[in-house]
């Protein structure tokens, strides 16, 4: 081949790789380009499936609690005490029961007659406790003792509580119509010691506020904040013996259960009952059968924990 011919290949050629060069740097920037865009790395991966916690419930996460209201620095009316049981196991109900501070009942273990109130202001929450225990046959043993600042801040969870008002209160009639009461006016209303009918009818009517609080604050609510309320709760008790350990072994059940409820279902999470019983002068005698008789469907499993 001549020089001549030598010559024009080799300006033939550098043009075609000069061009073979800036395609392949236009083609491999647009395919590294598209695989940015489409990358596995750069998706955002799918949230994973809600999962529904493996909860199998029993009749032992079935509890009951004796709750004591006691603020003798109000002058007021004397301690208050309301039996609750909660039931997460099957009926999903919570349960609460007055009982007037004037109860008496036979002490087998003493072989005598004792009184509630007695054997409060003698031997505290635990031998309050022990009372209930004999006059209602049952078998548990938590308590909580509220004074004027832990009651307050369970009133003020919802703010107010609806209860109809029957007595002279603040500037209400006090006709028995229902009025939303702050936490200082359930607290007098629950203290106020001249009701028509005495100790029993303050027992239950503290009952009642107890249902409607809890039903105030509905299902859904208990179960999502029952950890904080729990914790403040506790702390802010006057006294009680129900300890971590305890509220562990209850907890799961109570957020399963009680968080399966719908706010808009038909379904009462809490009620309450009078307590039987016979009013003899100053005194109020518990009847024996209350618990076989209007509690059986809270106490059929025969745990009273």
């Amino acid at each position: 081949m001549s020089e001549k011919s030598h010559k024009k290949a080799g300006r033939i050629a550098i043009p075609f790789l000069v061009t073979v060069f800036i395609s392949l740097i236009i083609i491999g920037g647009i395919a590294f380009y598209i695989y940015l865009r489409i990358r596995p790395g750069d998706k955002k991966p799918k949230e994973p499936p809600t999962r529904t916690p493996n909860v199998v419930l029993s009749p032992e996460d079935n509890h009951t609690v004796l709750f004591i209201y006691d603020d003798q620095s109000s002058g007021r009316a004397s301690t208050t005490f309301v039996l609750m049981r909660s039931v997460p196991f099957e009926a999903k109900k919570i349960l609460f029961v007055g009982i007037p501070s004037n109860s008496i009942c036979y002490s087998e273990s003493k072989k005598a007659q004792i009184s509630l109130k007695d054997e409060y202001e003698h031997g505290g929450a635990p031998a309050a406790v022990e009372f209930v225990n004999e006059a209602l046959s049952i078998d548990f043993d938590k308590y909580m003792v509220l004074d004027h600042d832990s009651f307050k801040y369970i009133c003020d969870i919802n703010g107010s509580v609806t209860i109809p008002v029957d007595i002279p209160l603040a500037s209400f009639e006090g006709d028995g119509s229902s009025e939303s009461l702050d936490s200082e006016l359930v607290i007098k209303y629950l203290t106020y010691n001249k009701f028509n009918g005495g100790e029993p009818e303050r027992a239950y009517k503290a009952a009642y506020v107890a249902s409607e609080i809890v039903k105030g604050i509905g299902g859904d609510v208990l179960s999502q904040n029952i950890d904080t309320y729990y914790a403040s709760l506790s702390s802010r008790a006057k006294l009680t013996n129900i300890t971590i350990n305890d509220y562990n072994k209850k907890k799961s059940a109570i957020k399963y259960s009680f968080g399966s409820i719908s706010p808009t279902s038909n379904h009462t999470l809490a009620t309450w009952l009078t307590l039987d019983g016979t009013v003899s002068g100053n005194d109020f005698l518990p009847s024996e059968n209350f618990v076989s008789s209007s509690l059986k469907d809270y106490f059929n499993d025969g745990d009273n924990d």
